[in-house]
């Protein structure tokens, strides 16, 4: 139709018309055009996500069952509560560690015990024992070094304030403990949680009593307060420890712990010293 012969406002109206129609379309054929689009672009991350988890999936099991948390705790527990009283099983030694006699390490507060796993792995001659306080780390550990096959480390869930004198005598004759490890304690910062420290005058004076002659005692934290706390507690039982006043600039068993290294990836200070049983402490 030539609208050219038109009145005027039929020749806007016919416009008009002509217009929304062509928009409607433009806009219709666009959001197709788009929906396309966005269509195929899921499909090919899905496929992707597909196939990437097929490919690196059963590559990075097993590393990410060693590395990777699998149970949520709490950072903190009560030492003091009633649960951890209890008198706790000990195993058959000779039925978990290689055969004795054998120098046995003893990680006091060993959490989840992938530092320990990690020495175990270095010296296969010497046996790992961590004792941790949280039950649900201590079932987490022992998974895992069942997985990795570590035969010289295992973990007890214990209270070292109360079980220490059974947990001791537990591994002897058989196996004597060679050294001992206090890294990175809780450090209850408040004064009404001072006496949860693992770290006390009892329990110092019970270590120095179970332990053979000369027997090293490694303590490091990165909490300065706590640290001049254990080394003064330490200190007032001058007749059961000798105290190694030599620079510690690293750690003591070789190998530097999680929590030590991502103190010094944040330029952090560790605080590190070593006291050994006097001879006359054993009994």
């Amino acid at each position: 139709m030539n609208i050219s012969v038109l009145p005027s406002s039929l020749k806007l109206k016919h416009c008009y018309i002509i217009f929304s129609v062509n928009t409607r379309f433009i806009r219709i054929r666009c959001l197709l055009y788009w929906f396309a689009h966005f269509f195929k672009v899921i499909m090919l991350r899905l496929l992707f996500r597909r196939r990437h988890r097929c490919l690196v999936g059963p590559l990075n099991a097993a590393a990410s069952f060693s590395t990777k948390p699998s149970v949520r705790v709490r950072q903190h527990v009560n030492p003091l509560a009633q649960r951890y009283q209890e008198p706790i099983t000990l195993p058959d030694w000779t039925a978990i560690f290689p055969p004795p006699p054998a120098k046995v390490h003893l990680d006091i507060g060993c959490a989840r015990a992938q530092y320990l796993m990690k020495l175990a792995a270095i010296h296969p001659d010497t046996c790992f024992l961590g004792v941790e306080i949280r039950e649900p780390l201590v079932v987490e550990a022992l998974e895992r070094m069942k997985v990795l096959g570590l035969p010289n480390a295992h973990v007890l869930h214990g209270n070292m304030n109360v079980h220490l004198d059974a947990i001791v005598a537990s591994l002897t004759p058989e196996y004597t403990i060679g050294s001992v490890s206090i890294f990175h304690p809780d450090p209850w910062m408040k004064k009404r949680h001072v006496k949860r420290r693992v770290v006390n005058d009892a329990f110092v004076a019970d270590l120095a009593r179970v332990l053979p002659p000369s027997t090293p005692v490694f303590v490091q934290t990165d909490v300065r307060d706590l640290f001049e706390y254990m080394v003064e507690t330490f200190q007032d039982h001058p007749d059961l420890y000798i105290h190694d006043n030599a620079s510690q600039d690293t750690n003591a068993m070789g190998l530097p712990t999680d929590r030590e290294s991502a103190v010094v990836a944040e330029c952090g200070d560790i605080y590190r010293t070593t006291f050994r049983t006097k001879a006359s402490t054993l009994a």
